[in-house]
């Protein structure tokens, strides 16, 4: 199963998610050993394409929204800021908060980049904000 998983990998036509959740199942039934299992992880990461994990509509969409309030000058009255739960296939950018598990993260993606991954699945571009 190894050998399969990582010609799928090196095809690159995959959701991130989906394939962490199968390579920790094949790991847990002992399909794979730990380090095979460390190794599909990092290379499935390395990989992963934002196209093959997000509806690309929907979050223009969204980007719109968000850009429109911008250009109104809409601001909060209050200065309290708040933070919301991570969200499966929300665009997130440098910068940006989410609470995963517990703890408030901040999106540390390279300027420009967009991130759709959870802290778990993705850790190379979160850091438990201060």
């Amino acid at each position: 199963m190894y050998n399969v998983v990582k010609d799928v990998i090196k095809n690159g036509d995959y959701n991130l998610t989906d394939i962490l959740k199968k390579i920790k199942m094949l790991w847990l039934q002992g399909d794979v050993s730990e380090e095979e299992y460390a190794e599909l992880c990092l290379l499935a990461r390395n990989g992963a394409k934002t196209e093959y994990s997000v509806d690309v509509l929907a979050k223009l969409n969204d980007l719109e929204k968000r850009l429109s309030v911008l250009e109104k000058g809409n601001t909060s009255v209050d200065n309290t800021e708040t933070v919301a739960e991570f969200a499966d296939g929300k665009w997130y950018y440098n910068g940006d908060k989410c609470i995963f598990d517990g703890k408030t993260y901040t999106c540390v993606a390279p300027d420009g980049v967009v991130c759709v991954w959870s802290p778990a699945d993705y850790p190379t571009y979160w850091e438990i904000a201060e």
